[in-house]
């Protein structure tokens, strides 16, 4: 498990222990919660990478379907700005490496 994958998980580790009831409640919202409450931190130590594997983990055991998933990813795209990075020519995000 990488370093990111571990942030991600104990940020939902001390969510979900002081929220469980609204997630209970309704899993979306309660991801879009999480988001709302944790995005910069999301951002700054873990990454969309890390938060798309809690996302998957919950659709895996069933609290969230895909459409919610693409969803509470969105949101948290809006939070962020994904919307104004810089995207090379070939509409990828990767300043890394060069061509398609």
């Amino acid at each position: 498990m990488t370093d990111e994958n571990k942030v991600i998980c104990a940020l939902w580790a001390r969510w979900i222990f002081l929220n469980r009831r609204k997630f209970l409640a309704d899993f979306e919202v309660g991801a879009l919660d999480f988001i709302d409450e944790y995005c910069w931190m999301i951002y700054w130590a873990a990454g969309w990478r890390a938060l798309r594997y809690l996302l998957l983990m919950l659709m895996a055991n069933r609290f969230l379907k895909a459409e919610e998933v693409a969803n509470v990813l969105k949101h948290y795209q809006r939070k962020i700005g994904m919307d104004f990075w810089y995207t090379d020519e070939y509409g990828s995000r990767n300043t890394a490496g060069a061509g398609p």
